[in-house]
Parts: C-alpha cells; sequence; structure tokens
C-alpha cells in the first residue's frame, strides 16, 4: 500500500523512482530491488526506503572519517581532518583518501590518539558478491594492492607478533590494518562505522601464505 502522504509528496517519490531505476537501466543494473521498497511513515527522499544501499569505498570512507562511537564531534579542521572527544581524551581522523598522505603511507584514514600518542592507519576495501551471492576479496584482482601494501610494510613497527597458523593469532604491535567492508550496508543512515573487517597487516601477509586460505 501507498504511505499516506499528500500528493505532492507522492508525486516526488514516483519522479525519484523513474530517476533510480532509469539510472540502474542505464548501467546494467538489476532493478529488482527497488521492489523492497519500504515506506516511510513521513516524508523521505526514495532512497531512504530502500534496505540495502551498495556504497562505493569513497562513500564508505567518507562515512567512517565523520563518526567514531559516542565520542563527541569537535572541531573540523580543513582538510578532512576531524578531532573527537571523550573525557579527557582527544582523537583526530583524517581522511587521506586520494590525497598524497596515501601515496607515501598506502592508507586510507588514519587515527591519532592525543593520550597515548598512537597511530592507527587503515586501507579500505569493499567485498564484491560473487556468482553465488557470497561477499568475497580477491587481492590478484586488484592492482593498487601490492603497491599500498609495499608501501605500509615500510611503516610497519619492528615488533612483529609471534603468528602460528591463523587459528591461533591474537596481538600485534604493529599499526597497520585492512579494512574488509561488505557490498552492502544494511543503514546507511547510522551513526555507527561502516560494518566489516579489520585485519592487521602482518596477520594479513600471514593469510596470503598460508595454505589455509587457498581459494579463499
Amino acid at each position: 500500500m501507498p504511505p499516506a502522504l499528500p500528493a505532492s509528496e507522492l508525486e516526488q517519490l514516483a519522479r525519484e523512482r523513474d530517476a533510480v531505476g532509469l539510472a540502474m537501466k542505464a548501467a546494467g543494473i538489476d532493478r529488482d530491488p527497488l521492489l523492497e521498497w519500504e515506506a516511510s511513515p513521513s516524508p523521505a527522499p526514495f532512497l531512504r526506503g530502500l534496505p540495502h544501499v551498495r556504497l562505493s569505498e569513497d562513500r564508505m570512507l567518507e562515512h567512517d572519517a565523520q563518526v567514531f562511537g559516542d565520542w563527541a564531534k569537535g572541531v573540523h579542521f580543513q582538510g578532512g581532518w576531524i578531532e573527537f572527544g571523550k573525557d579527557n581524551h582527544r582523537l583526530t581522523v583524517m581522511n587521506v583518501n586520494r590525497e598524497g598522505v596515501e601515496h607515501v603511507l598506502g592508507v586510507d584514514l588514519v587515527y591519532f590518539h592525543h593520550t597515548y600518542q598512537s597511530y592507527v592507519l587503515v586501507q579500505y576495501k569493499r567485498l564484491d558478491r560473487d556468482s553465488e551471492g557470497r561477499a568475497c576479496y580477491y587481492p590478484t584482482s586488484d592492482n593498487q594492492l601490492q603497491k599500498e601494501l609495499s608501501l605500509m610494510r615500510q611503516i610497519q613497527s619492528t615488533a612483529d607478533a609471534t603468528v602460528g597458523i591463523p587459528g591461533t593469532y591474537r596481538l600485534h604491535s604493529g599499526p597497520c590494518y585492512l579494512k574488509l567492508c561488505p557490498p552492502v550496508v544494511l543503514d546507511p543512515y547510522s551513526a555507527d562505522l561502516i560494518k566489516g573487517m579489520y585485519i592487521p597487516l602482518d596477520y594479513w601477509d600471514h593469510l596470503l601464505n598460508c595454505d589455509a586460505t587457498l581459494g579463499c
């Protein structure tokens, strides 16, 4: 049933739906997800009624650079740096995607905790769907990955964790991570960080060289 909205609002929703459908058709994208649209009790953009929204890596980064759990957002510096605070602690989040810093460090987001003078550097990778609908990431198909990994390894802590088999891995002291994010985000309007798996660089290297991950 259509939502109980004024005729003008329904007309606007219809126009937005047609625009989204036309864009999807032009791009060769299946339009079946439009059938999952659910009405909002109050006026809202058509896209907000879709339960699944596919996000690019850039959009994921922009979102995660703006939020940090229940920490309060403070000063917003030029260049995309945002400072967060909680109790007496301060954290600066820097979005360096496509900037000179990324070409030097090989990462997208940089976190700096002022109290502990500690950095965490994260490179984002979006998972794709395979023919069976499973979320997957294939390192060999990513032309940028090897360059990014090489740059991160140059700044990785020399105090690497002792790693046995993947199931025994626990802690490490390096600052670099990769974040694998699913191709579909269930709630794009959430204030939480984008869902994903944070993998320490040294553990990533261990997985790539482990027979247990062959074919993954």
